[in-house]
């Protein structure tokens, strides 16, 4: 028998391994209602076909994606595992969101080369055809930490989900900030907003509650912050670090091999930086938001580092 995310988020209160909480329990309910309603295309598109012989052509609207945000350490990796291990569709992709655009970035680069050499749709929109490439890869596409704040970025998503969204992708987004705040205060925002209401109108928007009582603090040192994480937090913080860690090495060391220059600023954030030591209190709401705020200063600065290192790499191709 296969499970539901339902099924498996039960499974692991019933056991202990994590408490009831009345904000994950209201997003695995709507995850539970996505899965449905993707389990039921199939047969709906059945369907559809005896319609359409029988002169009945209305043509089933995709279901909405959801967008899942709330402060780290709420759970939405965890949530995401369980839907995405749960979830039955075939053509199914789960990717950390700064790791897809940067593919996007290279595909868009390649389908510009290839059309400078007349091998494929010379003058037409390079991100529209990267997107609907995408698309026809992945019927669910599921991002962990969606979150913008390159203006490369942000300047072509708007044309990008367009694309994903008309061939029926349905989007599911973990992030530690509302759609509304993305890319806030980011360079020619105005133009970045239509993007916004995009989300709105294909998405389901699910805010995960703070929960009270999380054992975490931020204490001032002498070199500077350092952090004291739950181990939920922690763990997936260290995880995150490493992973960026090992490619931004991989990367250094492809440009060391084509005798490259590494970017200016390329200095890894020291492990002191991010190190945990012994819960010795609970904290207060703000430090528990300054906590937050520096584990995300740490991660964008890892992110930042791999994301140049590919752009300097892909400007020499």
């Amino acid at each position: 028998m296969t499970l539901s995310v339902s099924d498996y988020y039960a499974e692991l209160v019933a056991a202990g391994a994590i408490a009831p909480d009345p904000a994950q329990s209201a997003a695995v309910a709507k995850l539970f209602a996505l899965e449905e309603r993707l389990a039921e295309e199939p047969r709906a598109r059945k369907s559809s076909a005896l319609g359409w012989m029988f002169g009945n052509r209305q043509k089933q609207a995709p279901p909405k994606g959801l967008y899942i945000y709330g402060k780290v350490g709420r759970g939405k990796t965890m949530l995401m595992d369980l839907f995405f291990e749960a979830s039955a569709v075939p053509r199914k992709r789960r990717v950390h969101f700064h790791e897809f655009m940067a593919e996007v970035h290279e595909r868009i680069h390649d389908f510009r080369q290839k059309a400078k050499n007349a091998e494929a749709g010379n003058g037409e929109d390079a991100v529209a055809r990267t997107g609907a490439a995408i698309a026809a890869e992945a019927r669910l596409l599921c991002f962990d930490e969606f979150h913008v704040t390159d203006i490369a970025d942000a300047m072509i998503l708007g044309r990008l989900f367009a694309q994903l969204f008309d061939h029926g992708t349905v989007v599911v987004a973990t992030s530690n900030v509302a759609p509304d705040e993305l890319y806030k205060d980011g360079l020619n925002r105005a133009l970045f907003l239509p993007f916004i209401g995009m989300l709105h109108e294909r998405m389901d928007v699910v805010r995960l509650d703070a929960r009270t009582g999380q054992v975490s603090v931020c204490a001032k040192r002498a070199a500077g912050w350092a952090c004291l994480l739950a181990p939920d937090e922690r763990t997936a913080l260290e995880t995150e670090i490493s992973r960026l860690q090992g490619e931004s090495a991989k990367l250094k060391r492809e440009m060391i091999a084509r005798g490259l220059p590494l970017p200016s600023g390329m200095q890894a954030p020291s492990r002191a930086e991010h190190s945990s030591e012994i819960i010795i209190k609970l904290p207060s709401e703000a430090e528990l938001d300054r906590m937050r705020e520096f584990a995300e200063k740490v991660l964008r600065r890892f992110r930042g580092m791999v994301q140049e290192l590919r752009r300097e790499l892909n400007k020499k191709d």
